[in-house]
């Protein structure tokens, strides 16, 4: 990220509370969140959706989100995959200490099909919320409608 210092802020929070630091301002460019929401039960995800989606979002207008979906209907594709990737990944995944499966199981616990998340953005407000990226269960998402109403001719940047 150094190439774009001073165009970001980073900050670092508690999002399974409602209280959420000031320091937030109330218009950004983008809110940005990486690995993180497939950690939060969904009345949070819903939470984070709706405060997000309260946000005045300008200039580039969009909420870009990358993370965790569930998708049980790839399981077996993901595994294929860290296994051709990890020669030892099998061996690994069936053979779990107790610490290292409780490890997995709370970081897959509130993971959520892609549908159930868009749909939460979409009652939050995000009409144009869509997919991007997909690899396995890693996804980029954005809000493009809002991209669109804050398109400028003199910035290449926006559609």
């Amino acid at each position: 990220m150094q190439s774009f210092a001073g165009r970001y802020t980073y900050l670092e929070f508690d999002m399974t509370t409602s209280d959420w630091p000031a320091a937030i301002p109330t218009a950004l460019d983008a809110i940005v969140t990486s690995m993180c929401i497939h950690h939060l039960p969904d009345h949070r995800k819903q939470a984070s959706s709706a405060r997000s989606s309260n946000t005045s979002l300008q200039g580039a207008g969009t909420s870009t989100t990358t993370g965790d979906i569930l998708r049980p209907c790839i399981t077996a594709t993901w595994e294929r995959a860290n296994d051709r990737d990890d020669p030892e990944a099998a061996t690994k995944r069936l053979h779990r200490t107790p610490q290292e499966q409780a490890h997995h199981d709370n970081h897959v616990r509130y993971m959520i099909p892609l549908d159930r998340q868009l749909e939460y953005l979409r009652s939050a407000g995000f009409q144009g919320i869509d997919v991007y990226f997909k690899h396995l269960e890693n996804v980029i998402y954005a809000d493009t409608a809002r991209l669109r109403h804050t398109a400028s001719p003199n910035n290449p940047t926006r559609l």
